[in-house]
């Protein structure tokens, strides 16, 4: 079988690669895909402060506002960081105060000597923020049900400091759009996964929350406030940990959000999210490259030994047992995370994700920082 010295070495580079993806599939992953809330119980004395941050998005506004304003919950306020002089703006947001008394406006300064980014405008609604109990969302962002507070606050006991919760997309790309919910899912379930583990690495401003008291402590965004993005994946990475966070992924507790894509625009997005995984702390970074570099050696390799006259029985037969597991772990994961869609063509999104992640590995040599608007 291996009378090339380069045949043996490629073998061996297959089985070991094949094999740390499955640890990454069945101690981490299969975490997710098994994963059930448990000791959940409604906490009617806990006080929220959802807080969404907008810059001249009135559509969203107007269409997504109300569902997080009508939410089931004994008492919560509304927290609107606006970070714009629009009037237009302004007076949706004032008609919208006249008919909830829990909605608070807080207009983000515009003076020059201000350092004005997302997260100066997220501290600004922090601050104003009356109740410990932070939630977040964004203001093109629906939840899923009317429930969905009260799902994301029954997580929070006395270890708790932190919940990390599921966002689905609506508008993505139409162009290869089963792909591109393929990614967006590969993404959400590595973060909601890690932290499942007890090993949270980020979190999604759609849809997380923590404790002002935490903030406080941690002195804010400060450590990271040259970034201009990376709010939510920072501040966890740095501050969350297997005691003090939890996961929720109950339809009730999800959101979908509507922003509009196009492919460059969402290419740019997951640039910039690569970018600011190069702050995490150090075995985040290293255990994150190991796993997405272990899927992109698998089929390179794969390919090469074919290439090069390898058995091919031998190939397949590694391809399928790989493939099997996976399609069995994923099935249960695209199911919790409501995307059973994929389950059927995942043999092929997988084959094709593992090169698109070498197109964005090599978008990031064109890039040095992410870029806010």
């Amino acid at each position: 079988m291996f009378q090339d010295p380069l045949l043996q070495i490629l073998f061996y580079l297959l089985l070991f690669v094949s094999a740390l993806q499955l640890y990454f599939l069945l101690f981490v992953q299969l975490r997710l895909a098994r994963y059930s809330s448990k000791n959940k119980t409604e906490k009617p004395n806990l006080s929220a402060s959802v807080i969404v941050y907008t810059k001249n998005e009135i559509e969203y506004l107007q269409n997504y506002l109300p569902s997080i304003l009508d939410q089931d919950y004994l008492d919560f306020e509304v927290i609107v960081v606006k970070d714009t002089a629009c009037e237009e703006t302004a007076a949706v947001l004032r008609s919208f105060c006249v008919s909830n008394t829990h909605l608070k406006v807080v207009q983000v300064p515009e003076q020059d000597r201000y350092r004005r980014n997302k997260k100066f405008a997220l501290s600004m609604g922090i601050k104003a923020a009356k109740n410990e109990h932070l939630v977040f969302t964004e203001v093109d962002s629906q939840p899923c049900s009317e429930y969905w507070l009260k799902e994301i606050m029954s997580n929070f006991d006395e270890q708790t400091e932190f919940v990390i919760a599921h966002v689905q997309y609506a508008r993505l790309p139409r162009f290869l759009n089963l792909f591109f919910k393929y990614d967006s899912l590969m993404e959400a379930g590595d973060r909601l996964a890690y932290a499942a583990a007890g090993k949270a690495y980020a979190g999604d401003g759609r849809n997380m929350a923590y404790l002002k008291s935490v903030f406080f402590k941690a002195k804010g965004f400060a450590s990271h406030m040259h970034i201009p993005l990376g709010e939510d994946q920072l501040f966890v990475n740095q501050h969350a940990n297997a005691k003090n966070t939890k996961i929720e992924i109950g339809s009730g507790a999800q959101v979908i959000s509507f922003k509009h894509y196009d492919v460059m625009k969402y290419l740019q997005e997951k640039t910039d999210k690569m970018i600011i995984s190069r702050s995490f702390k150090f075995m985040d970074q290293f255990k994150l490259r190991l796993q997405k570099s272990s899927g992109i050696l698998f089929y390179t390799v794969l390919i090469s030994l074919l290439v090069l006259g390898f058995d091919w029985r031998v190939l397949l037969s590694i391809y399928l047992f790989r493939t099997i597991i996976y399609a069995f772990v994923y099935a249960k994961l695209f199911h919790q995370l409501k995307y059973n869609q994929l389950r059927w063509f995942f043999p092929v999104l997988d084959f094709f994700y593992q090169f698109y992640l070498l197109l964005l590995s090599f978008m990031l040599l064109f890039k040095t920082k992410p870029q806010w608007k």
